[in-house]
C-alpha cells in the first residue's frame, strides 16, 4: 500500500501544471462552502447571545410580518392596545420604541436619518442589554432635551467631516449635542439598515420633534419565562381578533432565533447548493484529467502489468490519485474558505453590521471528506479503464 501511495504522489508531482489547474473547481467550492457556513454559524451565535441578553422572558411585538420584506401593513400600535395588554395577568411591563425619519444638518450638510427612542420604563433595559454598546462619550440619561447620542457609521460616515463629541446637530430644526456615540448589535443594524444615520434620545427629545405616538414596537416582559409562549399567544389572538390574521408579528426570544436560524438556514443552503456546482465541475476536470492520464500513460501501464502489478494495484494507484486532487484541493479550499470568512466579517463590521465567523472543526472535517469523496467518485471510471487495459496491446500503444 506503501509503495502504491508513493507512485501516486510521484505521479501527480510529474503531471505538475495539470494537476494544479485541476484543483481550481474543488478549491472554489470547497471555499465557498466552508466561508458561507462559518460566518452562517456565526451570525447565528452572534444573535443567540445577544436575544439571550434581553432575556428570555421578552417577547417582541411589531406591526405587520416583520419577517416578510415585501409586506405592508396599515396597523398602528396605539396607547388602548398597550393598555389592554398591561391587563394580562401573566404581563409584567410593556416597553414602547419610537421611530421617526428625520432631517439632519451638520457643517452646512443635510441628510436624512432615523431617530430612535423608547419611553422612560424601559430606558434602562434598552442601554443595559446588548442592543447598543457605547463606543465613546457617555449614555443620555432620562429628561435630557437637546442630548443625542449617535451611530459610529453616522459620526464617521455620514457627513463629509467626521461628527466628534460636543459637536451641534440641527435636526428638524432644531438643536442637539452630541453627547455619545454607539454601536449597533446585529440585531439593531439589520432594523436600521445597517446602521448608517441612526441616532437615539430620550423620550422628551424624540417629543420635540414629533408626539410620541404609535410605537414602532413593543417589548413585553413577562413574570417568568415559562409564561413567555402562552403570552405571546394571548397577545397574537387580541391583535388578530382586533386588525385580522398576520396583522402583527408577535415572537418570544426563543422564536426569533428560530426565525432567524430558518431564515439563514435557507440563505446559506441556496448558496451552498451554487457551489456545488464547482464542485460538480471540479469533479470532471477531475476525471477529464485522469482520463487525459491513462491514455498518455497507455505504454508505462502496460509495463506495470508486464512485470506483475494486478489489475487491483493499478486501479488503486488511479484512485489515490483522484483522492489525492480532492483532498489537496480541499486543504487549499479550506483555507481559502476560512479566508473568505475573515473577508466577509471585516467588511461587515467596516458596514456596521457587527457579525463574527466561526471556525467550526466539523465543518472543516466534512468539507475534507466531502472533496475526497469528488476526487474518488470522479476517478472511478479513469481507473477501472486503466487497469483493464491488455498489458500486450499497452505497450504497443503509439
Amino acid at each position: 500500500m506503501i509503495d502504491t501511495t508513493e507512485e501516486a504522489l510521484k505521479n501527480l508531482r510529474r503531471a505538475g501544471i495539470r494537476t494544479f489547474l485541476t484543483l481550481i473547481g474543488i478549491v472554489i467550492g470547497i471555499g465557498a462552502i466552508v466561508a458561507l457556513l462559518s460566518v452562517g454559524a456565526g451570525v447565528t451565535q452572534t444573535f443567540e447571545t445577544q436575544f439571550e441578553s434581553i432575556g428570555s422572558n421578552t417577547i417582541m411585538v411589531a406591526p405587520g410580518d416583520a419577517f416578510n420584506l415585501q409586506a405592508n401593513t396599515t396597523v398602528k400600535l396605539t396607547d388602548n392596545d398597550i393598555r389592554n395588554i398591561k391587563t394580562i395577568s401573566t404581563v409584567k411591563d410593556v416597553i414602547r420604541e419610537y421611530a421617526t425619519p428625520v432631517a439632519v444638518e451638520f457643517n452646512n450638510e443635510i441628510k436624512s436619518s432615523v431617530l430612535f427612542t423608547v419611553d422612560d420604563e424601559g430606558f434602562s433595559f434598552f442601554t443595559d442589554t446588548d442592543f447598543l454598546t457605547l463606543a465613546e462619550g457617555r449614555w443620555i440619561e432620562p429628561g435630557e432635551k437637546s442630548s443625542i447620542m449617535i451611530s459610529e457609521a453616522m459620526a464617521e460616515n455620514v457627513f463629509g467631516r467626521e461628527i466628534n463629541l460636543r459637536k451641534q446637530l440641527m435636526i428638524n430644526g432644531k438643536n442637539y449635542k452630541v453627547v455619545g456615540l454607539f454601536k449597533l448589535s446585529a440585531a439593531m443594524a439589520g432594523m436600521a439598515g445597517g446602521g448608517g444615520g441612526f441616532m437615539f434620545t430620550t423620550i422628551e427629545g424624540f417629543e420635540r420633534i414629533i408626539p410620541a405616538e404609535n410605537p414602532v414596537e413593543m417589548i413585553v416582559k413577562t413574570t417568568s419565562t415559562d409564561v413567555a409562549e402562552s403570552t405571546a399567544d394571548e397577545i397574537k389572538d387580541y391583535f388578530e381578533d382586533k386588525y385580522g390574521k398576520k396583522s402583527v408579528t408577535v415572537l418570544t426570544m426563543e422564536q426569533s432565533i428560530e426565525q432567524i436560524g430558518s431564515m439563514l438556514g435557507m440563505l446559506t443552503l441556496f448558496i451552498v447548493g451554487i457551489a456545488g456546482i464547482s464542485l460538480i465541475v471540479g469533479g470532471i476536470g477531475i476525471m477529464n484529467a485522469m482520463v487525459t492520464s491513462v491514455m498518455e500513460r497507455t505504454k508505462e501501464i502496460g509495463l506495470y502489468k508486464a512485470i506483475g502489478a494486478s489489475d487491483n494495484k493499478v486501479l488503486m494507484i488511479f484512485l489515490l490519485e483522484a483522492a489525492f486532487i480532492g483532498l489537496l484541493g480541499g486543504l487549499i479550499g479550506v483555507g481559502v474558505g476560512l479566508a473568505g470568512a475573515q473577508l466577509i466579517t471585516a467588511i461587515a463590521n467596516a458596514s456596521n453590521f457587527p457579525i463574527q465567523s466561526v471556525i467550526i472543526p466539523e465543518i472543516i472535517i466534512g468539507a475534507l471528506a466531502f472533496s475526497m469523496i469528488v476526487g474518488i467518485a470522479s476517478g472511478v471510471y479513469p481507473a477501472r479503464r486503466a487497469a483493464k487495459l491488455d498489458p500486450v496491446e499497452a505497450l504497443r500503444y503509439e
